[in-house]
């Protein structure tokens, strides 16, 4: 951890301390811009558009809180509507015909798919997705952004 980092959560993971975690976890919700991030949500995980912070000192802190395997998502503040960020999804996401040209691990798990899905290739996007046992293709719709599929590829 950096000497100015404002987060506890590397000391608080690695003494396991479940009642520290939780207040801390409640914390980061409060500090959540957007009304639908400041609780977990009822249904299971929900897409969000990662905004990383202007703020040099906060995007620093951040860099060295993800060396340590603590990333965005650990930080509902920099949460906003998946919809929001379609322009920008859209931009980094990857044509399937670059994928199995740069690709090809991931690419053979894909067209597996496709095989059998009906869905077609030229209708869909591909961006990485670090889990954290595997990496997963997140296959999303060409047109709005919206996750069409989420599948395994590479253990990490």
């Amino acid at each position: 951890m950096t000497p100015a980092s404002t987060t506890r959560l590397p000391e608080l993971l690695a003494r396991h301390e479940g009642p520290i975690l939780e207040r801390w976890v409640e914390e980061q919700l409060a500090k959540a811009r957007y009304p639908q991030f400041r609780s977990p949500p009822w249904t299971g995980p929900v897409p969000v558009y990662g905004e990383f912070p202007k703020d040099h000192a906060k995007s620093q802190e951040l860099m060295f809180l993800g060396l340590q395997g603590i990333d965005l998502q650990a930080f509902p503040e920099y949460y906003a509507p998946y919809e929001q960020g379609r322009d920008d999804i859209l931009s980094r996401a990857w044509p399937l015909e670059r994928v199995r040209k740069e690709e090809p691990a991931v690419a053979r798990v894909v067209d597996e798919w496709l095989s059998g899905s009906g869905a077609r290739a030229e209708n869909l996007r591909y961006l990485p997705l670090r889990g954290r046992i595997s990496w997963v293709a997140v296959l999303i719709d060409a047109t709005t952004a919206k996750p069409v599929k989420m599948l395994l590829t590479d253990k990490i």
